[in-house]
């Protein structure tokens, strides 16, 4: 929602336009990255109408952007996408669409990419004995895309995280001690890949000491399109359809395990299996998002080709008296493979929905506000307003507490990080000669000089600080809740300000940008202190207690500089934001030792009592949460029954998800409905004046039918009239809501499709004849599978493997399959299962009246010589 403009001595000011700030969480699988291609493109498009052309160049913008840019100006406000997280088909648009951003350019035409790129045919061409289709043929595809980016159109550029996950065939995992100190390894096949374009801070040990320096990473240019082509590879490598590929190219890329090691390098294959929608990764990026000279509203876009809602199918009836469930054998095989997939997102969805909950139970920066508002109302009143003056108290009484749950703590999240390296971890807590962790934390609060425990002591509370001993997170928290607070402030308070609306956001959002400039710094050397502590346990000789690990984080404090490094940020964002609101006309007449009193004090009564894990996490991001989805239907399309497809409407749900890889006409209408679905759903991102939303989508969706119908309708590339469009439109909603088999049917009797099948019979013979022989070493359960092949083999191979009296025989018995079988391939797939099938019943037939007549023959002999 725009920010209204007020008069200000007669004279109205505008309200600075909000930016609004996506990022994409998009999944999928085969096929659907067609769907989601055309979801890309949608969100280019948006992204481009936010964005002022290059200096020298003229705005050409097609009729769809210019209508972007008339939603955008209805709604004050601009777009901009700074963190893209992809899984599977959703990885592979996500590299081309992070890749544009990163570069400043527009993306290339996906409906080309697509068309030519999910052709079943090319990629059924020249594939290995490993896979059913050519990852080679795959892989050159997408590195083509990514160079077409560099041929496309110039665009604004801006910082951007790139997310990959795929999943690890091998890799080591993770020594862990149970609570009676008996070992066991944890196994981790989750691969999470991050590629960054912008600056950020770094803490570096230099000449001078430790100090922060800026890094300009460049994770998507020209150097890295290889590592960038890998991992969208890697994410999209569906098992069994694309061979896994190494991922060690990629090694430095990867998170959450490090120091690295040469085993940390594996075989992956599609992120789907393990992890089809990571929201983790995401909100932990855009808690360390800076803001720009603007007011800013963040939202977290799910991108996912699936309606999700489903009508009950009636499984599981119950069948007479004897109480069975009428189920079908393969369902719940069926259900096993698919109901993890389910649980994880269920999980994920459950984390984000708990964080957008958490908020409003736990928000420090609610406190603050309460604060500011009791200190405003009170005027020049000498003393706190009753809720500050309360909560100072409390904290006070509360102090000791506080610092024994820290303690205890900050020792556990040190034991779990060193999990993450070379450390042993263990779980025993039992008093022995290293100590439980109850006893080190209490010896630690006997220590009054440690570097990241706040003493008992007014002064730490109150007092004019010398050095910071509340540690990395209550710093991070701190400055989290200052950023919150003016961006709440800029977009509640400051139009009600007589100061100006510009000018009063203008300062708030200036000393937001200096807050969480200071906050990434903070995070910086958040990254440092992992790191040492890590190198200082693996140059430790013997596991790692809890005493010596606690010794080791003091002298990291120390090593590090963080006490006094860490201070002078606080008192540097806590004069930001008081020079900010005095600025703005908002001041309540703190000074910046003030600020970070109050700020203490919510921090140790939100804490005090807080599990382990939350006393050290950062406050949860600010989001809106938007799902995509095909879910609705085109207001063009007045037909009900048509209208009630939802996500039946796409080829690439069909045939399992491989559907759209068979006909460039399915592709092509994916492809549109990806940006009718993304332009439905990225109307509702505005708050727009009433009534014009339904316009605005009417309009949208008339100029990419226009855009994309012509190469069906006409043929020679001239734009089709809009009944045209919508003619074809509905031709393809028709004909999808025909079931798979008459879709498959209908292929099938086309040249084309026979051929195709006849490749795709071929590819899979040939993936199951590169079984092993049975006579290789190993294999357990393998066997019988290698044993069937060799018979297969035996049978069916136009020259026998092997010979002997028992082949020649096999093959005797087996002639007439083994005939149907290849007339079929050679005529008419489809024909290849029965054909078979009946020619066995035949054979065996034949074979078994052969013996029931030698039996008469052996029979009436034997009578006749009595």
């Amino acid at each position: 929602m725009g920010v209204p403009s007020s008069g200000v001595h007669g004279v109205e000011q505008a309200a600075a336009p909000r930016e609004v700030r996506l990022a994409l969480v998009m999944n999928g699988g085969v096929s659907l990255a067609v769907w989601m291609g055309g979801v890309a493109h949608e969100i280019d498009l948006l992204r481009n109408a936010s964005a002022h052309p290059p200096a020298g160049e003229p705005a050409r913008p097609g009729e769809v952007e210019q209508i972007w840019s008339e939603v955008l100006a209805a709604a004050g406000e601009r777009v901009v996408i700074d963190v893209v997280s992809g899984t599977s088909a959703g990885g592979l648009n996500g590299v081309l669409l992070a890749t544009a951003i990163a570069r400043g350019r527009a993306l290339p035409s996906l409906r080309a990419v697509w068309e030519r790129s999910a052709s079943l045919a090319g990629l059924l061409k020249d594939a290995t004995a490993s896979s059913i289709l050519n990852g080679e043929t795959f892989t050159h595809e997408v590195a083509k895309a990514v160079e077409l980016i560099d041929e496309s159109g110039s665009r604004a550029s801006n910082p951007v995280e790139l997310l990959m996950t795929a999943t690890a065939l091998g890799g080591s995992g993770f020594a862990f001690k149970d609570s009676f100190s008996n070992p066991f390894e944890v196994q981790d096949h989750r691969r999470l890949y991050r590629f960054r374009h912008g600056e950020r801070w770094t803490y570096v040990n230099t000449r001078d000491g430790w100090g922060f320096e800026t890094k300009k990473q460049k994770d998507f240019g020209t150097d890295f399109t290889e590592r960038l082509v890998l991992a969208a590879r890697a994410s999209a490598s569906f098992p069994a359809a694309f061979p896994p590929v190494d991922d060690k190219p990629l090694l430095a890329l990867q998170q959450r395990r490090r120091p690295w090691s040469e085993s940390d390098s594996s075989c992956v294959m599609d992120g789907g299996v393990l992890n089809n929608a990571p929201f983790e990764p995401v909100l932990a990026a855009i808690t360390g998002r800076g803001v720009a000279f603007s007011p800013v509203r963040r939202v977290l876009v799910y991108v996912v080709p699936s309606a999700g809602v489903r009508a009950q199918k009636g499984k599981g009836d119950r069948a007479g008296s004897h109480d069975i469930p009428n189920i079908p054998i393969y369902e719940p095989a069926w259900s096993a493979l698919q109901y993890p997939s389910e649980a994880n997102l269920r999980s994920s969805v459950d984390e984000m929905q708990a964080r957008l909950h958490g908020r409003s139970r736990d928000m420090p920066s609610d406190l603050l506000a309460r604060m500011w508002h009791e200190a405003t109302e009170a005027g020049d009143a000498p003393l706190p307003p009753g809720l500050a003056n309360h909560l100072i108290e409390a904290a006070q009484d509360l102090l000791g507490e506080y610092r024994r749950n820290r303690a205890y703590a900050i020792v556990l999240d040190a034991r779990r990080r060193l999990a993450d390296g070379t450390a042993e971890v263990t779980f025993a807590d039992a008093d022995g000669d290293d100590g439980g962790i109850e006893d080190c934390a209490r010896l630690l609060l006997q220590q009054d000089d440690l570097a990241w425990v706040p003493r008992w002591r007014p002064d730490e509370l109150t007092g004019v600080w010398s050095t910071w001993r509340w540690g990395l997170a209550a710093a991070e928290r701190l400055l989290q809740c200052l950023s919150v607070h003016l961006r709440h402030l800029a977009d509640h308070e400051a139009p009600a300000r007589p100061t100006g609306v510009q000018a009063a956001q203008r300062a708030l959002v200036e000393g937001d940008r200096r807050i969480t400039d200071a906050l990434g710094r903070v995070l910086a050397a958040i990254e440092s202190a992992d790191a040492d502590l890590q190198t200082k346990a693996g140059a430790s000789s013997g596991p790692v207690d809890i005493d010596t690990l606690a010794s080791l984080m003091d002298r990291m404090y120390v090593d590090l500089d963080l006490p006094d490094v860490l201070l002078r940020l606080v008192l540097e964002a806590s004069g930001a934001y008081v020079e900010a609101v005095e600025r703005a006309g908002l001041g309540a007449g703190w000074t910046a030792d003030d600020v970070i009193t109050r700020c203490l004090a919510i921090e140790v009564v939100t804490r005090v009592y807080a599990s382990p894990a939350r006393l050290l996490a950062p406050l949860p991001p600010e989001f809106a949460f938007l799902r995509l989805s095909p879910s609705s239907m085109s207001p063009l399309v007045e037909d009900p029954g048509l209208a009630r497809l939802g996500d039946k409407k796409l080829y690439g749900l069909r045939l399992g998800h491989f559907g759209a890889f068979i006909d460039p006409k399915w592709r092509e209408s994916d492809f549109v409905w990806g940006r009718l679905d993304a332009a439905h759903h990225l109307l509702s991102l505005f708050a727009l004046p009433d009534g014009s939303r339904p316009e605005f989508e009417r309009r949208l969706h008339r100029a990419i039918l226009k855009e994309e119908a012509p190469r069906a309708v006409d043929g020679d590339g001239t734009p089709a009239g809009e009944e045209q469009a919508l003619a074809w439109l509905k031709e393809h909603l028709a004909q999808a809501e025909r079931c798979d088999t008459d879709l498959l049917r209908e292929q099938a009797e086309t040249a084309s499709g026979k051929q195709l099948m006849r490749d795709l019979t071929g590819a899979v013979i040939r993936v199951v004849d590169s079984t092993l022989s049975p006579a290789t070493p190993g294999g357990g359960a393998k066997q019988p599978w290698r044993k069937a092949v060799q018979v297969g083999r035996t049978v069916f191979a136009a020259r026998p493997p092997a010979r002997g009296p028992r082949v020649w025989l096999l093959r005797a018995l087996t002639v007439w399959p083994r005939r149907r079988a290849r007339r079929a391939l050679g005529d008419d797939p489809r024909k290849l299962h029965p054909g078979v099938l009946h020619a066995f019943v035949y054979n065996v037939a034949g074979a078994v009246a052969v013996l029931v007549g030698l039996a008469a023959l052996i029979t009436w002999l034997a009578s006749r010589r009595r």
